[in-house]
């Protein structure tokens, strides 16, 4: 997907998709009603991804490539996210990511504590599953 898809959308809630492996700049960048977005393939994204978005709560990500994140300003508002899954990065990667973040570090620090706990239920690991377009 190209520059500017969906940028200005605010009627979505919940956004799935599947088959996603790249997205150009300012994704989803002004939207503020998304909660949850499941894109388990997405690998590369632009600058300004979710950039505005103060509402999304659940983001899984468990193909993206930290490494191929240029933009200093992805999730910058996600101030209510809860859950975020950024599985296999580099440790490097991460701490320069969250030292841009601090206030999403959290929601991964959650994600990983339910990727770890075999207590939790499956459907409960993956809260956003449920929720599709």
């Amino acid at each position: 997907i190209g520059n500017n898809f969906l940028n200005t959308s605010n009627s979505l809630v919940s956004l799935e998709l599947p088959n996603l492996l790249k997205v150009g700049n300012n994704f989803l960048g002004d939207g503020d009603n998304l909660k949850y977005l499941i894109v388990p393939k997405l690998r590369s994204i632009g600058d300004y991804f979710l950039y505005q978005n103060s509402t999304i709560e659940s983001l899984e990500l468990p193909s993206l490539d930290l490494s191929l994140v240029s933009g200093a300003y992805f999730l910058r508002d996600a101030g209510r996210l809860k859950y975020l899954f950024l599985p296999d990065q580099d440790e490097n990667l991460l701490k320069n990511f969250f030292n841009r973040n601090p206030k999403i570090q959290k929601a991964y620090l959650n994600a990983k504590t339910l990727e770890h706990n075999p207590l939790i239920e499956n459907n409960e690991k993956e809260p956003a599953s449920s929720h599709s377009l």
